[in-house]
């Protein structure tokens, strides 16, 4: 009788780690993100998708995978997609990531998750992941790389264009 109440505590343990290690499914309602970025500005993800779709991606500030690539993501959609770099504790301080954002040239918001709160809630458990959101809440994209999400996000801001002229010509 002893073995089995050894191997069930490990086995739930096991079982909650892959529940918590899944990806977001593409086409699942996003979670809702309240923060503040580096600023001390809030953020609302609720707000921020009743104009524009949107962009997350969680990076390390020692090994900023996945930047580069952002910034130039940025000028191409930043009038049709919100952007908001995310940088779990780790080893990072607030000052490390500020510090970061700066020497990278991030110009969008960028929010410290101290507590890994975020990082739950999305899944986040590598640098870089990246969640695309629609309007509509839901998850249109969602990889743990540094994946191509450019196709993605091309469709995103025609379909936004498409609204906004069928807004104004009614």
């Amino acid at each position: 009788m002893m073995f089995f109440k050894m191997v069930l505590p490990v086995f739930t343990f096991s079982l909650a780690a892959a529940v918590a290690a899944a990806e977001l499914e593409s086409g699942s309602r996003a979670p809702v993100l309240y923060s503040e970025n580096i600023k001390g500005e809030a953020v609302n993800s609720e707000e921020i998708l009743k104009n524009k779709a949107l962009y997350l991606l969680f990076f390390d500030p020692y090994r900023p995978r996945g930047i580069s690539r952002s910034l130039a993501l940025y000028q191409q959609y930043k009038e049709q997609i919100e952007f908001i770099a995310l940088a779990p504790a780790m080893n990072s301080t607030l000052a490390t990531v500020t510090k970061a954002a700066n020497e990278l040239g991030i110009d969008y918001p960028v929010v410290f998750d101290e507590n890994h709160q975020i990082s739950r809630l999305f899944h986040a458990w590598h640098q870089p992941t990246q969640v695309l959101i629609g309007q509509d809440g839901k998850v249109k994209f969602y990889s743990q790389s540094a994946a191509d999400i450019q196709p993605q996000m091309a469709a995103l801001a025609f379909a936004g264009q498409e609204a906004a002229i069928k807004e104004k010509s009614e």
